[in-house]
């Protein structure tokens, strides 16, 4: 670099982290012939010769080559030149900005450079531009004139970090380890099970167990899960029981994985033993909600007057065949109502 120049302006040698406000950094790729080559995250690469020129190479994150072009060569006098200590970018490139009522100001952006005492990159972009008033218009041809009084003028900065003060970005976290063939047989297999409206959210297998979090429409849905679930021979223990969780309803099932259920082993939920009740009871018994687990539940039915509470255990064998056995376990009157406590179990 001559004398003269390195006198007005520092040498600008260096790897910098090229990053900014996007409109801002728009300016700047284009002021540098840069825009195909680099992007936020991007490191720049910038020597000086000693006839003022900037040569330029920039890497995209992630990459090891450098990227060049003759055109990346910023000759003086005619694409840079030294004013007041700044490396001034020639010509000044088209730029459009939005005012504080996101009115669109057309103009020009003039960059210039200067490398900062901590090792930094220094950027002004000076921008001046108006509002514009179409006077004719047509495909890709344009007339407009500057609207009088709208004229604004701003300077931005940016600071361009010198890449060595980074630390590196750290690695891509490791792939996850390939699901175990016995968690797959087993995942596939409860899938298979599920009604076609029913989502799988969440299948974490634990050494021969698995905890499955279903999502279902309706309630309807969730009772033929543990219906179809059954139906298939899945042993199943219920972790929690069916929640509604404002748009629709959500379990979680231990699913064993060392062997199927028989016929007659069955331990559905509370949910599937209450709708079972309300789907096949008699409207007319007001019937509480159950209690028990493992398969065995009782539940309270209150008769209506003059009634006794054979009709409405009836109806349960008749149509709920999930209940192997149905029995009047006590009874007793409160008031004219007679109050039933009925075992239901299901293996």
């Amino acid at each position: 670099m001559s004398s003269a120049w390195a006198a007005r302006c520092v040498p600008l040698d260096g790897e910098y982290r090229v990053e900014g406000e996007i409109s801002t950094l728009d300016d700047v790729l284009t002021a540098l012939q840069a825009r195909a080559s680099a992007s936020s995250g991007s490191v720049i690469r910038l020597r000086s010769d000693a006839d003022g020129s900037l040569h330029l190479w920039f890497q995209h994150r992630g990459e090891a080559m450098w990227r060049s072009a003759s055109d990346q060569v910023l000759r003086a006098p005619d694409a840079i030149e030294c004013v007041d200590g700044w490396w001034q970018v020639l010509p000044a490139v088209r730029a459009s900005r939005k005012n504080e009522q996101s009115v669109y100001l057309q103009g020009q952006s003039q960059l210039a450079l200067a490398a900062a005492s901590n090792g930094n990159l220094q950027l002004r972009v000076h921008f001046s531009g108006s509002e514009r008033a179409n006077l004719f218009s047509y495909e890709s041809a344009r007339v407009s004139l500057p609207i009088p009084g709208s004229g604004v003028a701003m300077t931005e900065r940016l600071i361009w970090r010198d890449n060595r003060s980074i630390a590196p970005d750290p690695p891509p976290p490791p792939a996850p380890a390939p699901e175990p063939a016995a968690a797959r047989d087993l995942r596939t297999k409860v899938q298979a099970a599920l009604p076609p409206t029913a989502t799988l959210r969440q299948f974490t297998m634990r050494e021969k167990q698995a905890d499955a979090h279903i999502y279902t429409r309706n309630s309807k849905e969730m009772a033929s899960v543990e219906d179809r679930l059954h139906a298939a021979g899945i042993l199943y223990q219920v972790i929690s029981e069916p929640l509604w969780s404002g748009n629709g309803w959500l379990t979680t099932l231990r699913i064993d994985a060392a062997g199927a259920a028989s016929p007659s082993a069955w331990s559905p939920s509370l949910f599937r033993v209450a709708f079972a009740l309300d789907s096949y009871g008699d409207p007319a018994f007001a019937t509480g909600r159950p209690t028990g687990a493992a398969g065995q539940y009782r539940v309270i039915v209150r008769s209506p007057e003059g009634r006794t509470a054979d009709h409405y255990l009836a109806r349960l064998r008749a149509n709920a065949p999930m209940f192997r056995q149905i029995e009047v376990v006590s009874e007793h009157f409160e008031g004219k109502s007679r109050v039933v406590e009925v075992g239901l179990r299901t293996h």
